[in-house]
């Protein structure tokens, strides 16, 4: 790869791009106000796992809570910052002048929504495990799965797809 030679372009935000960054913070806040309550009003053993039903299949501690928070916040920020360099990025094409800044701005797009997806998931999980540990709920549910591979990969695959469809309309 010939990162050295990419245009280093600032990717400006559109309006769908800005409220997909605060529906990101909002989840991310949302993760957490959940893994709080939760911590201080489940017992001390809580389902930690869900098998590819979205049934209980193993219990431990409720400190295990924190887990999905913490990975959420680290994600969040390590997308937020990668999104700043698509420059760095791999692409099915070759990076251009001319093509630059519109293949910069889907890959930018995608990880925004990758990272609003992932922070919907995690909060997902977290809030069944707590509605599941009150017996308000009897696990993550069946469709949790196809929504979970719906959600990260429909955004990978429009985003490719139109970073080929571009190449293949130039020739």
């Amino acid at each position: 790869m010939d990162f050295e030679n990419r245009p280093k372009l600032i990717i400006p935000l559109s309006n769908l791009d800005k409220k997909v960054e605060l529906l990101s913070k909002l989840f991310l806040g949302i993760l957490w106000a959940i893994t709080l309550v939760a911590f201080f009003n489940l017992p001390d053993i809580i389902p930690t796992h869900f098998n590819a039903k979205g049934e209980v299949d193993d219990y431990g501690s409720k400190l295990t809570l924190f887990i999905l928070p913490v990975i959420a916040t680290l994600l969040y920020l390590i997308l937020t910052l990668i999104n700043k360099y698509p420059h760095l990025f791999n692409y099915p094409t070759t990076i251009t002048s001319q093509n630059a800044e519109q293949q910069y701005t889907f890959a930018t797009k995608m990880l925004r929504y990758v990272k609003l997806a992932i922070l919907l998931i995690f909060s997902v999980i977290t809030l069944f495990t707590f509605l599941t540990s009150k017996g308000i709920a009897n696990g993550l549910g069946w469709w949790f799965l196809p929504l979970c591979f719906c959600l990260l990969y429909l955004p990978i695959a429009v985003a490719i797809y139109f970073s080929v469809r571009k190449k293949a309309m130039k020739k």
